[in-house]
């Protein structure tokens, strides 16, 4: 978002250049929130950056690159796709190798998929929502889609035995 928002800028700018001061000075305050928005996340991340998880499907890869998270795989590839049995012993191997603690869904999928894991073996479950679904519309949509996310992980790999 940080190398999203001087674009967006410099092309609002461009297009009504009459409005350009206004914009830049909404590009400062979006730019520190979301500065102050990074370290929050990392803060929270911080404590369960090494503990092994695994995802629905494959959505996270700069989120999970950004905090130095320990994602072991996802369940499926392509979300309209069941896998089969092949790859469901892959994700069991997965999840037994490499200690995974937590498996986390998705709202917008439903998680049949997910449950045939579960049976296979013993992890705990929480939930990822990339999209914000479960938010409502408005200037702040963004923030708490990030801060949930961050959340929702933390609680699900934290352990007070760590």
């Amino acid at each position: 978002m940080l190398k999203i928002v001087p674009i967006i800028v410099r092309a609002l700018s461009k297009v009504d250049p009459a409005n350009a001061h206004r914009f830049r000075s909404n590009e400062e305050l979006l730019t520190k929130r979301l500065e102050q928005l990074h370290w929050q996340l990392k803060e929270k991340l911080l404590p369960v950056r090494q503990v092994p998880y695994l995802v629905f499907h494959d959505a996270y890869q700069y989120f999970e690159a950004r905090y130095r998270l320990a994602s072991v795989g996802s369940v499926t590839l392509d979300p309209e796709r069941r896998p089969g049995a092949r790859h469901l012993a892959r994700i069991r191997r997965d999840v037994l190798q490499n200690k995974a603690e937590c498996l986390f869904k998705e709202p917008q999928f439903r998680p049949s998929i997910i449950n045939v894991v579960r049976e296979e073996v013993a992890i705990k479950l929480g939930e990822l929502d990339p999209l914000g679904v479960t938010q409502r519309p408005g200037p702040d949509a963004y923030f708490n889609t990030l801060k949930i996310l961050a959340k929702n992980l933390a609680d699900c790999l934290g352990d007070s035995s760590r």
